[in-house]
């Protein structure tokens, strides 16, 4: 066996080197790859919720459109129902009131 000199572990070290960084370099190609397929997936995935949720907010419009302008139509009624009902009834009420006042006298 021959001996080892300085210059040959020199070179070993070199060489050891040499293949760390090609390793790392491709180690870091493959991170960005991988990178580069995840932000892909994730954005058709955002692409496809924000797809729905325009479907979703349009369907809403048009539900509270057609529904809220009858409804809110339908309130002012009884509203005014309501205002005539109290109306009459305090008519009679008063009434009552003007009747037992005339019985007391």
């Amino acid at each position: 066996m021959s001996r080892l000199e300085w210059s040959d572990i020199a070179d070993i070290a070199d060489l050891v080197g040499i293949i760390r960084d090609v390793f790392f370099v491709a180690l870091l190609l493959l991170a960005i790859f991988v990178l580069i397929v995840a932000y892909r997936r994730v954005k058709r995935v955002l692409d496809s919720a924000e797809r729905t949720l325009g479907s979703v907010e349009e369907v809403a419009d048009a539900l509270s459109s057609r529904f809220a302008k009858p409804a809110s139509s339908e309130s002012r009624v009884a509203y005014v129902v309501g205002k005539i009902a109290a109306f009459v009834l305090g008519l009679f009420k008063k009434k009552r009131e003007t009747q037992e006042e005339g019985r007391k006298d």
